[in-house]
């Protein structure tokens, strides 16, 4: 009697930790870009999810990047996410060189924001950028490069 009271002792735990990872799943975000110029390089991406440390180096809650002809191909999914307002940064690091390139403070390289947020002397605003993400949503956002 006892071992088979285990045995199903055993069988929940089993079954808890298969299960759980199922509902504790987070929300999901695909990048596409559009007006890409080349597939050459790669692509930047910044997530922010604190206004406050919007654009920083030390602000983003999650930065990678991607060769450029994959992301033209499938995109860039961000899994696992919680709930709350995000806004996105990329850039098109056309040349490979790890750095988003500029003359005299002007862009040499094609960048893009979240909600395609307007760019008038000088970068969006976090709120301008933010979208709000639900738990288990899989959001699709198009980021038209500039």
């Amino acid at each position: 009697m006892f071992f088979f009271l285990s045995l199903n002792y055993r069988n929940l735990l089993i079954l808890f930790f298969v299960i759980c990872p199922i509902f504790s799943e987070g929300a999901e975000i695909i990048v596409n870009i559009n007006n890409n110029k080349s597939e050459s390089g790669f692509i930047h991406l910044a997530l922010y999810n604190d206004k406050k440390k919007f654009l920083e180096d030390d602000g983003k809650y999650i930065g990678l990047k991607k060769k450029t002809n994959l992301v033209v191909q499938s995109g860039i999914n961000v899994k696992n996410l919680t709930e709350g307002n995000y806004a996105i940064a990329i850039y098109h690091d056309e040349n490979g060189n790890e750095k988003f390139d500029r003359l005299f403070s002007l862009p040499l390289e094609s960048y893009g924001f979240s909600n395609n947020a307007e760019v008038f002397l000088g970068p969006p605003s976090f709120e301008e950028s933010s979208f709000f993400l639900r738990q288990k949503d899989i959001l699709e956002i198009e980021i038209e490069l500039k």
